[in-house]
Order: structure tokens, then sequence, then C-alpha cells
């Protein structure tokens, strides 16, 4: 769904989901590619298929959807404006 919800509304998956191999560890994740904001670090090719996921910090994730969560309570606590890029998709999910 969130997939399609990017594609909805024409907004870049590498600015919310961001690829690494599926054994990379927190450490291995190079910074300086990601975006200033909170994002989904997907742990292998497919956010579908993937056992692992990570929310710009140092601990894994079990879950896609615990993935979301964590990175939504991050807007959410550390009062952060969704980028514009990805502002209609982060809106609609969040409603």
């Amino acid at each position: 769904m969130v997939l399609l919800l990017l594609s909805y509304f024409e907004e870049k998956e590498e600015t919310l989901l961001h690829y690494v191999e599926e054994t990379c560890l927190a450490r291995e994740v190079q910074v300086e590619s990601l975006p200033v904001t909170p994002c989904i670090i997907v742990c292998g090719t497919s956010c579908y298929a993937s056992r692992q996921f990570m929310v710009c910090s140092d601990r894994k994730i079990p879950t896609f959807i615990s993935a979301l969560c964590l990175m939504f309570g991050s807007y959410y606590c550390l009062n952060i404006h969704y980028p514009v890029e990805l502002a209609s998709t982060l809106e609609f999910l969040q409603r």
C-alpha cells in the first residue's frame, strides 16, 4: 500500500525507503546518503520480502509495520515536519 501511495502521489520512493544488503549492520549504513528526516532502511531488496528494517537508528526492527510506526513516532515526538517530497503519502497514511 505504501508503494502504491508513493506512486499515486508521484513521490520518490528513495526519500522514504533506503535499501541495503540483507546482512548490513547499522554501523555499515552510509548515513551520508540518508535524508535528514526519518526514513526506513530496508535490509534486503524488497520491503515485502525483507525480514529486518531500521529507522535511522542502530537497532533492527522486525517488521515493516513496526518500522513505519517507529518512523511516524519519530516525526511526532521530535516535532519534525514531513518532507515536501513525501507530504501527501505520509499525510494519507497518518489519517
